[in-house]
């Protein structure tokens, strides 16, 4: 078992029950641990059980170094990153994690030898440019920074940091004019970027532009404090945060959960995930991946509960809606569905999904076929994909529209050409196979 709060000082024994493998599964100091903080029990039980039953995976040493960095130790963190990329040094994660450790410890050159690895092994944190440049600018290598940031805005041009980050380095470079133009193309981004106000006042100080330095000042000041009043009002939350104990070991229980499912131990994934929603009650991912493993098992019961679940955590996403409206129409309750798909319109009307699967729902069941055309249209004029055009052609062909049916399967094939489906209705519609 993964769960409980049982005592973990066992677990150390150097004649424990560790088997031979990877290094770094043991605590190098279990004294670090505090009996009295069962949050702290609980993650360092997750992180021994998956060295246990994965001895010599990689990436549940991983893992583990991550539940370690955030509830006993960033140096015992890093001594399970270290040991990753010596048995895989072309694990990509392991890198980003130790550069950013090394960044904190102000060690830049081993930040940026790790953290350009990682950019290398292409990690998946969106960051890890970011992390990379600012190591370089640390180390005023803000020639160096500059590709590496120009790569940044290329693959993300709508995310602030790039553009602010490029200011900083033309700025350390002495050519104002660019850095000028990349700060304001962050607050064109992110007008509350205080950092950005803060790198124009400085350009206009060096300028000897002293009532714009103050003016920018001014500014930088306002959306700092915005800044900080937001931080500290999320450092109150209780659930829902990531940045919460709570919401970081769900985190921690989704990704040991998502090794296990990898790995065909279902009921171990399912363990995993059910904790992280207790942990953190407005988690949707955790529920999402529980909703996939019960439809792989046919546990329709459990869908259920859990779309239901899903719709009282994110009321607003209307995928949710959707799905619980779907499932509810393949287990024959037709209320239901259609009150869910009639949901899916109110809450998301710009959005062609609800229109369409509340058309199919009239058509398959006979219920109000005379509202099937409209707002199959309605789904067609939002999102004119093949989906809905075979939908429309269904509610045109039930409502006697001949022409409007030929007109509807005919642009659902061109747009979706290998859909048999589509193919076969179509040949129905003209009286038989159209040979092209």
């Amino acid at each position: 078992m993964i769960l409980g709060l049982a005592a973990v000082a066992w677990c150390y024994s150097p004649w424990g029950w560790y088997p031979r493998g990877l290094e770094a599964r043991t605590l190098r100091d279990p004294s670090i641990l505090d009996p009295n903080d069962p949050l702290q029990s609980e993650a360092v039980k997750l992180a021994d059980q998956l060295v246990h039953d994965f001895p010599d995976e990689v990436e549940a040493l991983f893992i583990r170094g991550l539940i370690l960095n955030k509830f006993v130790s960033r140096d015992e963190a890093s001594r399970c990153w270290e040991a990753c990329v010596r048995h895989q040094p072309d694990y990509a994660e392991p890198y980003y994690w130790l550069g950013r450790e090394l960044f904190k410890k102000g060690e830049y050159e081993q930040a940026v030898a790790h953290l350009r690895k990682a950019v290398e092994l292409n990690a998946p944190q969106p960051d890890v440019r970011i992390q990379l440049a600012d190591a370089l600018l640390s180390l005023n290598r803000a020639d160096e920074a500059l590709p590496v940031l120009h790569e940044q805005i290329r693959l993300a041009p709508d995310e602030t940091a790039g553009f602010f980050y490029l200011g900083q380095a033309y700025f350390a470079l002495d050519q104002l004019d660019l850095a000028a133009e990349h700060y304001r193309q962050a607050l064109d981004l992110n007008p509350g970027c205080h950092q950005a106000w803060h790198g124009l006042a400085r350009i206009c100080q060096r300028r000897g532009q002293a009532e714009k330095s103050r003016e920018y000042l001014r500014r930088f000041r306002v959306f700092e404090a915005k800044f900080f009043a937001r931080h500290q009002e999320t450092k109150r939350r209780t659930f829902g945060d990531e940045g919460t104990l709570e919401g970081t070991l769900a985190t921690a229980y989704i990704d040991a959960g998502r090794l296990y499912y990898a790995r065909e131990q279902l009921d171990s994934a399912e363990i995993c995930w059910r904790r992280a929603g207790e942990l953190d009650p407005r988690n949707a991912e955790s529920r999402v991946l529980l909703v996939g493993l019960c439809q792989e098992q046919d546990r329709a019961a459990d869908v259920v509960a859990l779309l239901e679940e899903l719709r009282r955590v994110e009321p607003a996403n209307p995928i949710h809606a959707l799905a619980l409206g779907s499932h509810y129409a393949a287990l024959g309750q037709y209320d239901r569905a259609e009150k869910e798909l009639s949901q899916v319109i109110a809450i998301a009307p710009e959005r062609g999904e609800g229109y369409a699967a509340l058309a199919d729902l009239y058509l398959r069941t006979g219920r109000k076929v005379t509202e099937a055309a409209p707002l199959a249209r309605k789904a067609v004029a939002l999102q004119p994909v093949a989906e809905n055009y075979f939908v429309l052609a269904r509610a045109c062909a039930k409502a006697g529209d001949r022409a409007g049916t030929l007109t509807a399967i005919s642009r659902a094939v061109e747009l979706d050409p290998g859909n048999p489906e589509y193919q076969r209705f179509r040949d129905q519609c003209i009286g038989g196979p159209k040979h092209e």
